[in-house]
């Protein structure tokens, strides 16, 4: 028995390619052209959902690029803060009921957070916003995604991997000029974004779908999956990101899960005998080359990136203290937390950037989401976040393809090392695209169609009898 492969699926397309990278390349010449561009962009994505879509995953990359490499002018800078909300003036009238099934969940979860930092915020003002950011935007993106056919899944499903790979290709490039391509005097690969793990981090999802494709699939249309794969995995490795490598072989080992379970048991066992093959020839590199410390050595770069002698000390020195410290607050505030996206004491190290008196930037480094979101929003507010992400992999798990099913499942592992899920903005932003295109791509290939269905069915015509007398 065969895998079920959706009608649509991740897969390259050359002539988007040369249409991205014109775009990005476009950026790197002068702040009139990045506005020029960005105007553009602007402009095609109120054409529709497919349209707007396509533009956000553009301005993700562009706000993300190295600062040595873009030049921003004044107006791209504002559109890259103010094109997410206008698209929601756009999206959100789309939103039709049976797009609830889902979206109460974040609704929920943006009112009971709302109220939590009403309560217990420090910097309600950022608060608030950051609130609004997530409850308009996120919705806005999964509407887009709902309204889009079969044809635009497909073209959209093109558009967002085409792009990763042209980042990861892009990135590799870079390496011609390590001035570039490292960041600040270290050995780490940051490529054409402005950090090692924003690109470990965007790269991840693709990645695992990718892995997980080539594993599960006996085409020789996947053949070329493993040879993008390639690409991605060493972009991923030499940015040192363990977050982005311990998130793209969970969701893939999951993935052999949901393959299991649609019934493909002869595909999953071939590929869990070529899993173990390779691993076992890891070993026997490892063992061949331990002595000369080849392999040894980028694995303890890997892990001990900080020159760190220990595990534990590798974790604490990474995300360990932030966890230990986040635990702490949620002690403190148990019920309603400190307020969402903000420290404890309201203060914040990058500083707040406002915008006629509304605060429009006020980052902050909270690591692992789960524990972060107990200290901003307490029991109240994390028992709403769990039911969301429940609600979220319950109606993917239920329609998913595997390779689908490891995207989707990397976008959440993610927030294990990096607080990305609530934050719609840059990478944030970039998961919620890659996760609604989920959604709806496996659903394309579902055999719901009650009114919860994410697609919208045509009514079947109905059989007169005796037509003849009716017409």
């Amino acid at each position: 028995m065969s895998i079920p492969r959706p009608p649509v699926v991740p897969a390259f397309h050359l002539m988007t390619a040369f249409i991205q990278i014109a775009i990005l390349m476009s950026t790197l010449t002068a702040p009139l052209t990045t506005d020029i561009v960005c105007v553009a962009l602007t402009i095609w994505a109120m054409r529709g959902p497919l349209f707007a879509l396509q533009t956000l995953s553009m301005f993700v990359v562009i706000r993300a690029m190295n600062p040595s490499l873009i030049h921003w002018g004044t107006v791209s800078s504002g559109l890259g803060w103010a094109l997410p909300f206008l698209l929601c003036i756009r999206l959100l009238p789309m939103m039709r009921s049976n797009d609830f099934k889902i979206m109460h969940s974040i609704f929920l979860f943006s009112f009971v957070t709302a109220f939590c930092s009403i309560i217990g915020s420090a910097a309600l003002a950022v608060s608030i916003t950051k609130i609004i950011s997530f409850g308009l935007i996120v919705p806005a993106v999964l509407v887009a995604n709902f309204r889009l056919n079969q044809t635009e899944v497909a073209t959209l499903g093109r558009w967002l991997t085409t792009l990763a790979i042209a980042v990861a290709a892009l990135s590799l490039i870079t390496l011609l000029r390590p001035t570039v391509a490292h960041f600040s005097e270290s050995n780490l690969l940051q490529g054409i974004t402005n950090q090692p793990q924003t690109l470990g981090s965007y790269l991840a999802p693709f990645a695992s779908g990718l892995l997980s494709m080539w594993l599960l699939q006996k085409s020789r249309a996947t053949s070329g999956a493993f040879g993008f794969f390639g690409i991605m995995a060493v972009c991923i490795l030499m940015t040192y990101s363990r977050n982005a490598v311990v998130a793209t072989v969970l969701a893939v080992c999951l993935s052999f899960l949901k393959a299991k379970g649609a019934g493909a048991r002869d595909e999953t066992i071939a590929s869990l005998s070529l899993l173990r093959v390779l691993t076992f020839g890891a070993i026997a590199l490892i063992a061949m080359q331990l002595s000369m410390g080849g392999i040894s050595k980028a694995v303890s770069g890997l892990v001990f990136k900080r020159g760190e002698e220990s595990v534990g000390e590798a974790f604490s020195s990474s995300r360990g203290g932030g966890v230990v410290s986040q635990l702490k607050n949620f002690t403190t505030a148990p019920i309603v937390g400190h307020g969402f996206g903000v420290y404890v004491d309201g203060k914040f190290p990058a500083g707040v950037v406002s915008f006629a008196g509304i605060p429009i930037s006020a980052p902050v480094e909270k690591g692992v989401l789960p524990t972060a979101v107990m200290e901003e929003t307490g029991i109240l507010g994390s028992t709403c976040f769990v039911y969301m992400i429940f609600v979220l992999v319950r109606t993917m798990w239920g329609y998913g393809y595997p390779p689908l099913m490891a995207i989707f499942l990397a976008c959440l592992f993610l927030n294990f090392g990096e607080a990305l899920l609530l934050s719609p903005g840059n990478i944030g932003l970039q998961l919620w695209l890659v996760i609604g295109w989920c959604l709806r791509a496996a659903s394309t290939d579902s055999k719901v169609t009650d009114a919860t269905s994410l697609v919208t069915t045509t009514s079947r015509a109905v059989v007169r009898p005796f037509s003849n007398l009716l017409d």
